[in-house]
């Protein structure tokens, strides 16, 4: 099926299983290990007091840019336990993203550093839309599992000052896929109704932690990692069928370079990726392509023009 379309961003394809050997000390044998962490703007750091907005060098070097937030410091857990190895630490965390977007986003920005470990982070900006949730989440695990090294994964469950998180619809993915989680949405309940902190002084803006609020979450995932049982290093099984019943194949970024255009078009860098902006009436730009989806990935500033 072909079709013409405006602009561009992801194409994907339905498929079924794939099915790899489990093995729980990946970490044995290798000089230089992988840790990268997917998820929205609380993995990216918003909010810690060394929150710097991702650029293609700070994002995507190994190295870690935001060291306070949760993202950063369980790396540096990795980096200072693992000291006898090579530890790149990839931040994947992007702002108001989902799932679905994160998904189109793993191949370019996890998958091609060859992780040993991911975590994924999409419970509260999932928040609203249990099904779409299901498939991006299960396309994510489906996509990992097509590595030819399969690496252990970690889902997150974050959380809002009033508890608006998908923790529990996640859980039973992670549990049909014997994937470990991390839930920071009843740790953070219970040490509110606890009295030992008020939401706010964990979520300085309700949402976003603030430095305490990092440092209880990264402490919370590092005891987790830290149980004698390895229980946080085991990698996924393939249950024979889908969780959702719909996966997407390979589903991936397609830069704006590769449409066609017309009037005046400049590009400018927004986040480590080439930007085409026009402010031209009537510019146009046509992408083709071949596949059951497509989505968009555009930036509005204050004085946009329409997408229809």
């Amino acid at each position: 099926m072909k079709k013409t379309i405006a602009f561009l961003l992801c194409i994907g394809m339905l498929l079924g299983n794939v099915v790899f050997a489990q093995n729980a000390d990946p970490f044995a044998g290798k000089e230089e290990i992988n840790i990268a962490f997917i998820g929205g703007s609380i993995t990216e750091g918003y909010g810690s007091s060394t929150y710097v907005k991702p650029t293609n060098d700070t994002a995507k070097d190994g190295t870690i840019a935001n060291k306070k937030c949760y993202a950063g410091l369980v790396g540096q857990y990795f980096i200072d336990t693992y000291s006898d190895k090579k530890v790149n630490v990839y931040n994947a965390g992007v702002s108001g993203t989902t799932s679905e977007l994160g998904l189109f986003r793993l191949n370019e920005e996890v998958i091609k550093y060859n992780p040993d470990m991911v975590f994924v982070e999409f419970a509260v900006n999932d928040w609203g839309n249990v099904e779409k949730s299901r498939i991006y989440m299960e396309g994510i695990v489906r996509e990992l599992l097509k590595m030819e090294e399969v690496p252990i994964i970690n889902f997150i469950y974050t959380t809002t000052e009033d508890y608006k998180s998908l923790a529990e619809e996640q859980e039973k993915l992670a549990n049909y896929y014997g994937i470990p989680s991390h839930n920071l949405k009843s740790y953070v309940k219970s040490m509110v109704e606890k009295g030992r902190y008020t939401a706010r002084e964990l979520l300085g803006d309700g949402v976003h932690p603030t430095d305490l609020g990092y440092s209880l979450y990264a402490n919370f995932i590092i005891n987790n990692l830290k149980k004698r049982d390895g229980s946080y290093f085991v990698k996924p099984t393939v249950p024979e069928k889908l969780f959702s019943g719909t996966v997407f194949t390979e589903p991936r970024l397609d830069p704006a370079k590769n449409t066609k255009r017309t009037g005046a078009w400049s590009v400018e860098n927004y986040r480590g990726r080439d930007t085409y902006v026009s402010f031209q009436a009537g510019a146009t730009m046509t992408y083709e392509f071949y596949g059951t989806y497509i989505g968009i990935m555009n930036v509005c500033g204050g004085n946009f023009g329409k997408v229809t």
